[in-house]
């Protein structure tokens, strides 16, 4: 028992931080709160939060394991990883957002962690440091609120080599039937990160000027404005949220003021003898405080995305093919 006791009282600052974790993601992401208050947007709180959990449980362990680097760092990414588990268990973030957060959040705690243990090392019992830390995200988020937001803009550009002729592939790209779930396959970004998986696209008036549709699950759809029809060669479009209503957390984010799909297009190259190469390319806008962080995990998740689709594409355009 005294082993256990001892081994336990390593981890007395855990509880204390992970509370004052978990709460300060309540806090900044209360529809009660105040408009600066947004967590998941808010590089106050991915950055200062974490950084403030890991001091804390460093700060309140035995001063035996806080005044050692590799305990504190220890000490303060369990702390860290038990306030993003928490969260996710309690539903409060969703399970892509927290995979995206997560290595800024533990990199935070880590600097945290070592920041506590600096400090006692220096044989002082000032608590104003530790104060400040916890007290930063709360303090900073009102001017951070007031930093203008830049937009930043990227392509993903994707291809894909197809056993089809143009026309084929033009016909199965222009209007897309119902996938079924016989054509879908295993996928990280759609099964397990949750991404709405694209159902169909309904082409309602063909040419320059057009409209096409496209629909995904949750009732998610998306207009798309043909802004390029060149028929077997080219096909563009300007890209706005339709039906966002009754959709889920975050992606009923999706074509507002943080993320949008601007503009997408599809090019048939023939390189002969039935052979094609299908490129599909897609604009998005990220509008944050991170964009350079962000644009790591829209180019990622956009091109998991295309690939899927494109890979439908080439299965029916074979398909049809003598």
């Amino acid at each position: 028992m005294p082993l256990l006791r001892r081994h336990l009282g390593i981890l007395s600052g855990v509880p204390f931080a992970v509370c004052y974790g978990v709460l300060a993601r309540i806090a900044f992401g209360s529809e009660n709160s105040s408009d600066f208050l947004i967590a998941p947007l808010s590089a106050v709180f991915l950055v200062l939060v974490p950084i403030a959990v890991g001091a804390l449980a460093v700060w309140l362990t035995p001063d035996d394991r806080r005044t050692r680097w590799w305990p504190a760092l220890g000490i303060a990414l369990i702390a860290c990883a038990l306030a993003i588990l928490i969260t996710g268990l309690l539903a409060i973030e969703a399970l892509i957002c927290i995979a995206m957060a997560t290595p800024i959040l533990l990199l935070g705690a880590a600097i945290g962690g070592l920041i506590a243990c600096a400090i006692v090392r220096k044989r002082t019992r000032d608590r104003t440091t530790i104060i400040g830390l916890l007290l930063a995200p709360f303090l900073l988020a009102p001017i951070e609120a007031r930093i203008p937001i830049s937009d930043s803009y990227g392509t993903v550009e994707t291809r894909i080599m197809i056993a089809a002729d143009p026309a084929t592939i033009w016909r199965t790209l222009i209007d897309v039937p119902q996938i079924t779930p016989e054509e879908r396959r295993y996928s990280l970004l759609f099964d397990v990160l949750g991404v709405p998986r694209p159902i169909k696209a309904t082409l309602d008036t063909p040419g320059r000027g057009g409209m096409r549709r496209g629909w995904f699950e949750h009732n998610l759809t998306f207009d798309e404005r043909i802004v390029d029809w060149q028929p077997q060669q080219r096909i563009g479009w300007a890209i706005t949220i339709g039906n966002q209503s009754n959709i889920p957390a975050p992606w009923n984010e999706i074509g507002g003021h943080s993320f949008a799909v601007t503009g997408a297009s599809y090019w048939i190259e023939p390189l002969g003898n039935n052979q094609v190469l299908l490129h599909l390319d897609s604009t998005y806008r990220l509008s944050t405080h991170f964009n350079g962080y962000g644009a790591n995990w829209a180019n990622w998740g956009m091109g998991e995305f295309q690939h899927e689709v494109l890979r439908i594409i080439k299965a029916r355009a074979e398909a049809h093919m003598p």
